[in-house]
């Protein structure tokens, strides 16, 4: 069951996964290498959810940076306070090696997530396939600073690119993280 106010141009996929890659090879680029690393389990990524009290909103407020773009765009809000230091989930979507078949696109929105792991570069590609966390706005022109940030979790022997947050989030609130300067680059 898709998550409250799914976009319909979205399929939902509760965790990342590679349609190029031998389930084999995945797990062995991701893993930890360390034996003791198999018996980690993170709940909401063994469970394949998100924290409950995230929304995927419209954002339609005309003094919001994204508020007069049309067709409207979403970002992830709090629906009640979230405590700081609180994981929020994984970012999903189609794993896929960092090459010239997945181009920065100048001037669009890029749903992706780009992450280095043992000398390769991979990209979550969440055009298609995705979860409420590819919905996140970078904070530039939204908020003062992050709310959010990306932090590394072990889940079976494996490394997962987890949302936490930086301080406590309230209700209503957007949950914002930064994209980046090489996001940026591309979008000048």
């Amino acid at each position: 069951m898709n998550p409250i106010n799914w976009p319909h141009e979205f399929i939902y996929t509760p965790h990342p996964f590679s349609e190029d890659l031998h389930p084999a090879i995945f797990y062995s680029l991701f893993s930890t290498g360390n034996e003791q690393d198999i018996e980690i389990r993170h709940p909401l990524i063994e469970s394949g959810t998100v924290h409950p009290n995230l929304e995927i909103r419209q954002i339609r407020d005309p003094t919001h940076l994204l508020g007069l773009i049309e067709p409207s765009q979403r970002g992830l809000f709090a629906r009640t306070s979230i405590a700081a230091g609180t994981d929020l989930g994984t970012y999903s979507g189609e794993m896929k090696l960092l090459n010239a078949d997945f181009p920065m696109e100048r001037g669009k929105y890029n749903y992706a997530l780009v992450m280095k792991l043992q000398g390769y570069t991979f990209v979550i590609d969440a055009k298609k396939w995705a979860n409420e966390m590819a919905f996140m706005n970078d904070y530039r022109k939204i908020a003062e600073k992050p709310n959010v940030q990306v932090r590394t979790a072990i889940h079976r022997g494996c490394f997962y690119s987890m949302y936490q947050t930086l301080c406590e989030i309230s209700e209503g609130e957007e949950l914002v993280w930064d994209y980046g300067d090489n996001y940026w680059k591309c979008h000048q």
